[in-house]
């Protein structure tokens, strides 16, 4: 699984190629909503994903197949990175403990 902080701008660029709707004024989680509503949208996320990771010679079975798309920026104030930007993951897991058991279990 793939936790996503979007860039809001390409998020919505990206979802209006799969529905006919103008998401300009729309927020972040609006447009979070919208996208992962969206069952085409997703798929063509997840195999971009997937693509992705295999031409960095990941391993197919390590490829990502499920993705969550966050509204947090993942900032030092935030404490799921160093001040030095390297990820925390145990506190991400805490954070996002029901958004992962939501992904596993789905």
């Amino acid at each position: 699984m793939c936790l996503v902080c979007p860039n809001l701008k390409k998020l919505r660029e990206e979802l209006r190629e799969f529905e006919n709707f103008d998401y300009s004024e729309k927020s972040l989680i609006e447009v979070i909503n919208a996208a992962e509503k969206n069952e085409k949208f997703m798929s063509k996320i997840v195999k971009q994903l997937i693509d992705h990771c295999l031409g960095q010679s990941v391993d197919r079975f390590e490829a990502p197949t499920k993705i969550k798309f966050v509204k947090e920026s993942w900032l030092p104030d935030t404490g799921l990175v160093t001040d030095s930007l390297k990820i925390k993951r145990k506190e991400i897991d805490k954070f996002y403990q029901k958004e992962i058991s939501q992904l596993y279990y789905s």
